[in-house]
C-alpha cells in the first residue's frame, strides 16, 4: 500500500525505474507483477545488502 501512495504522490510518469531492497520472498513475488501492470516503469527486486547493485540498476 504504501508504494501504491508513493506512486500517486509523485506520479508514475516521473519514474522509469524502481529498485526494491528486500529479504522477503513474497515482495519479490508482488514486484515481479507490479513490473508486468507497471509496464513503463522497470522494477526489480535487490538483496539488502546489495546495494551497489540496486544503484547501478537505477543509473543504467
Amino acid at each position: 500500500m504504501e508504494e501504491f501512495r508513493y506512486l500517486r504522490e509523485v506520479g508514475m510518469s516521473n519514474m522509469r525505474k524502481v529498485a526494491i531492497q528486500t529479504d522477503k520472498t513474497w515482495i519479490e513475488h508482488i514486484v515481479r507483477i507490479e513490473d508486468k501492470l507497471f509496464s513503463g516503469i522497470d522494477m526489480q527486486c535487490f538483496a539488502m545488502d546489495d546495494d551497489a547493485a540496486a544503484i547501478e540498476f537505477l543509473k543504467a
